[in-house]
Parts: structure tokens; sequence; C-alpha cells
């Protein structure tokens, strides 16, 4: 496969799926783009907001700020040179 024909070929489908809508909703293919542009961003954007809500995946706002180091356990001599 040649490199780039994937992502001409994508910018086809969506020029052909904007049509089909511009025609089914009687609007102009721009503001059909602009409608699937806004859709996909907003899809983009509820994935990002499940996966930082899902606990199972990330941690709880909460344990972050209880990780820090504490700087008296280290006794290490050598951290301390220059």
């Amino acid at each position: 496969m040649m490199p780039g024909l994937t992502a001409e070929g994508r910018r086809y489908r969506r020029c052909r799926i904007a049509m089909q809508m511009a025609l089914r909703l009687n609007i102009t293919p721009a503001e059909a783009q602009r409608r699937m542009r806004h859709a996909r961003r907003e899809s983009r954007k509820s994935r990002q907001l499940d996966r930082i809500d899902n606990s199972a995946v990330g941690q709880d706002a909460a344990m972050i700020d209880q990780c820090g180091t504490r700087f008296e356990d280290f006794n290490a001599q050598w951290m301390l040179r220059d």
C-alpha cells in the first residue's frame, strides 16, 4: 500500500458522508462538515471524561495529594553533595 492513501480515502469518505447528511437535512455540505467535526469533538471529550471519572482506570484525585515524598525520611549523605 502506498503511503498517504489512507488519509486521502478517509477525507473522501468524510466528504461523501457530509454530502449525504447535507442532502438529508437540507443544509450545505460545509455546514454538514461542521456538524460532523462538532460531533467528533464532543465524542472525544466524552471519552476523555469517562476515562478521568472512571476510578478503576485512574487514581482518585485525593490519593494524588497524599503520595508526596517526605524529605526527612532521606538520610543519605551522597544525596546532599553538590
